[in-house]
This record gives structure tokens, C-alpha cells and sequence, in this order.
């Protein structure tokens, strides 16, 4: 009897173990070379790509792991973005973005639209303009093929928790629209965990219509899928049954402090008194002010011809700086590299 409890008890453990393992989603790269034309080496548009995919790579990694950028004029013209996750490291980021370019110039060499989806980071490129719109094509559906022991239970805590991180990813900045959480469900309290990711330069409405779109294509391929993972080239979301990503983020957005005074009781009284002082004072100040206007009325106009003079050299100084500057920085990008952003 003791041998047959402690048979079921492992098979219960060895499963247990089998779906946290399938569970985990790690067939990254996917790579989309998008059909539509081709360029040739050593063209315009060659030299654009490259220039603005070298943008990416030093950029993103500093601006809170995006970056878009467009390159040169139509029909030349190339645009590239870069979005890493959330929660990862400065450094972690620029090695995938990095990673994520060569991936691309290798396996879609001269193909004018490409797209790569990595475990940290999304980047693509395209002939044409990113205008902060929805993008839902192409697509990848990763799942575990591991259903949970109580789907309903599951579906229904998963559809709050997707509510949830749904409105605080899409409630975001500029900077970031991303949220994760986590949710408990069944008897035994078991949990899911949730991300959900847009690109920051999505409107809060577009960002909350395109994970509504990928939260709803999740339960349409994967309904009751312990791991699943779903992305459009703008928004992403995963969920499963074991934790997946750093919590708090890795890179911390700086809020500015709010510059409002705390109120404090007798804040009205106190505010009269103050106007009290304010109103005579102000009009002494407003008479010596009089004063002294008239009294320099004359000498400012001797001065002024001075002024203007000193104001044009000013002028001349900080415009042949600012030319040497974007001299520097072109030479540090590279000799006769022009880039024009939009």
C-alpha cells in the first residue's frame, strides 16, 4: 500500500516537473524576410539600412530600450525600431539589438522589409514609415502544448490578470508602455504570470486595441495553455505558470517630483496674510522700478548699438560651434554618412 502512495506521489512530481518544463518557451530567434523586393550591395538603400541599424545598436540601450529612426529620402528611404523588454538590463539589451542585426543581414541579406522577434528584443526594419500605428503582421504563436489541470479556473484568473496588466501597459508613456503581474488560481493557489509589452510610440488607445487583439489571438490558438506567447511587431504578451521576468524592471524610469506644495491646515488664512504683505510691497517695487526705467532709459540707448554689436558675435561664435560639434559627430559615425530624420 505504502509502495503504490509513493509510486503516485513521484508520477505526480515527475508531471509536475514535465509541464514546468514544457512550459518554458525558449525556441528563439524567428526571423521574417518579407517578400516584397529586394536591393542591391553597395546601393543607396544599403548604405541607408546600415546606417540607420548601426543607430539602433548604440542608441536603444540608452533611451529605455527603444529607438526608431529613419534613414535618407523616397524610395530610398529606411526605417528601423528597436524594442527591447521591459525589464532587462541596459547591457543586455544592446547585445541582443546587436545580435538581432546580424541575424537579420544574414539570413534576409538584401530583402527591402525584415523582422526578428528574440527572447529580449524585437527589431525591423521596412521601406516605408513606422507612423505610430498598429502593426499586427506578421505574427508568431509560441505555446507549451501543456493545458492547465483546471482550465476554467485558469481562463478565468487569466482574463482578469490580462484586464489588469492591459490597462497599466497601455497606460504608459513615451518611454514605455509595459506592465507584468501575477494572478492565483484553483484550490491549491497555483499562479500565472503575465507580461504585456506595446511600442511606447503607440497611443494609449492603440496600445490598449493591440494587446486586446494579441490577448485575443492567445486564447484563440492556445485556451488553456500553461505557456503561451503571442507577438505582433507592435505589442506582445506571454503568460505561464512560472515566472519569467525580473520584477521590479531592470532599467527604472525617473518620475520628476511633483512641484505642488502640501496643503496645510489654515492654508486660507494663511494665504490672505501673505497678500496682505505681497500687495504694498509690490507697489513699492513697481514705483522704483519707474525710477530706475527712466533713469536708464537714456543710457540703454547709447549702449545699444554695443549690445547689438556683442549679440551678432555671440551669434556667430555659438553657430561655428555648434558646426564643429555636428562635424565631430558625423566623422564619429562614419566619413560622408548624411542622416536625415523624420
Amino acid at each position: 500500500m505504502e509502495s503504490s502512495i509513493i509510486l503516485q506521489s513521484l508520477i505526480l512530481i515527475l508531471l509536475q516537473f514535465l509541464c514546468f518544463t514544457a512550459g518554458q518557451i525558449n525556441d528563439f530567434p524567428f526571423i521574417r524576410c518579407k517578400s516584397i523586393g529586394t536591393f542591391t550591395r553597395n546601393s543607396t538603400y544599403e548604405t541607408n539600412l546600415d546606417t540607420a541599424l548601426a543607430s539602433l545598436s548604440s542608441t536603444a540601450a540608452t533611451g529605455y530600450g527603444f529607438y526608431n529612426t529613419s534613414v535618407g529620402v523616397t524610395p530610398n528611404i529606411v526605417t528601423a525600431i528597436a524594442l527591447c523588454r521591459g525589464d532587462i538590463e541596459s547591457e543586455t539589451c544592446k547585445d541582443c539589438i546587436i545580435n538581432s542585426i546580424l541575424l537579420l543581414r544574414r539570413n534576409c541579406a538584401y530583402e527591402i522589409r525584415a523582422l526578428v522577434w528574440n527572447s529580449n528584443c524585437t527589431v525591423r526594419y521596412s521601406n516605408r514609415t513606422y507612423a505610430s500605428v498598429v502593426d499586427a503582421r506578421p505574427l508568431i504563436k509560441l505555446s507549451s502544448s501543456v493545458n492547465a489541470s483546471d482550465i476554467d479556473a485558469f481562463s478565468d484568473a487569466l482574463r482578469d490578470l490580462a484586464k489588469r496588466l492591459r490597462t497599466e501597459a497601455a497606460g504608459g508613456n513615451s518611454l514605455r508602455k509595459f506592465a507584468t503581474g501575477d494572478i492565483e488560481f484553483g484550490t491549491d493557489s497555483l499562479k500565472i504570470y503575465g507580461l504585456m509589452q506595446c511600442s511606447p510610440d503607440l497611443s494609449s488607445f492603440d496600445c490598449n486595441s493591440c494587446l486586446t487583439a494579441v490577448f485575443t489571438e492567445s486564447q484563440t490558438c492556445c485556451d488553456g495553455d500553461i505557456d503561451v506567447n503571442i507577438y505582433f511587431p507592435s505589442c506582445n504578451v506571454r503568460y505561464s505558470n512560472a515566472s519569467f521576468y525580473t520584477d521590479p524592471p531592470a532599467i527604472t524610469i525617473t518620475v520628476p517630483p511633483s512641484t505642488k506644495s502640501p496643503a496645510t491646515p489654515g492654508g486660507r488664512q494663511k494665504s490672505s496674510t501673505t497678500m496682505y504683505v505681497i500687495v504694498p510691497v509690490a507697489c513699492v517695487l513697481a514705483g522704483l522700478l519707474i525710477i530706475v526705467f527712466c533713469f536708464l532709459t537714456k543710457v540703454r540707448r547709447n549702449k545699444i548699438a554695443a549690445k547689438k554689436k556683442e549679440a551678432g558675435t555671440a551669434f556667430f561664435s555659438l553657430l561655428k560651434s555648434e558646426k564643429q560639434n555636428h562635424s565631430a559627430n558625423v566623422e564619429q559615425a562614419g566619413s560622408g554618412i548624411i542622416l536625415s530624420y523624420k
